[in-house]
């Protein structure tokens, strides 16, 4: 793994650094998975569910239908901003489920937030700066590929998320959090 501090990962232009913080993925969604304790997120998720069970199927598929269609016209933030209109989704929330239907789109993850330096506000504001950052680095990665790889907004975002949630053994660093010396 690339020895960079949190969120810094994105500062690279080595092919081989992002390549290996995508490979550590898998192994990082085991970690937090084995990490996280259910409960405490019970509450939270109990509260967004019953402001998004709220929506109306009328306003849900309205919102929808939205940002769909801002999807088509290559309006990205714009169908963001369309799922928004429901109540209990914000921009982190839309971004999350429209980055299952298209790359372009990088989920708002507190690890991007990080990794692009600019302060963790959920709004829209940030969003955008996240966005671009975000899009700017495919673009790069996918120009210094040779196009041998699609590079999506969505790939970079995983690349971030992983290199923040990497298991210790994966990057090298001990207990104290220092990083080992090769031998």
């Amino acid at each position: 793994m690339p020895d960079y501090p949190p969120g810094r990962l994105i500062q690279s232009r080595s092919l081989d650094d992002w390549k290996a913080a995508e490979k550590g993925y898998e192994s990082a969604l085991e970690v937090v998975g084995k990490k996280r304790k259910a409960w405490p997120l019970l509450r939270e998720l109990d509260e967004a569910r019953r402001q998004v069970e709220g929506n109306s199927e009328k306003a849900v598929a309205d919102a929808w239908k939205a940002a769909t269609e801002e999807l088509a016209r290559g309006n990205l933030i714009e169908a963001v901003v369309a799922l928004t209109a429901l109540r209990g989704v914000g921009v982190a929330t839309a971004s999350a489920v429209l980055s299952t239907r298209d790359p372009s789109i990088p989920f708002m993850s507190d690890e991007a937030i990080l990794a692009c330096d600019v302060p963790r506000k959920y709004d829209l504001p940030t969003y955008k700066a996240v966005f671009g950052h975000i899009a700017q680095t495919a673009a790069e990665l996918h120009k210094m590929s040779e196009n041998e790889a699609d590079w999506t907004a969505e790939r970079v975002q995983q690349c971030l998320w992983a290199s923040n949630n990497m298991p210790k053994e994966a990057t090298g660093d001990n207990e104290t959090g220092k990083r080992k010396r090769d031998s």
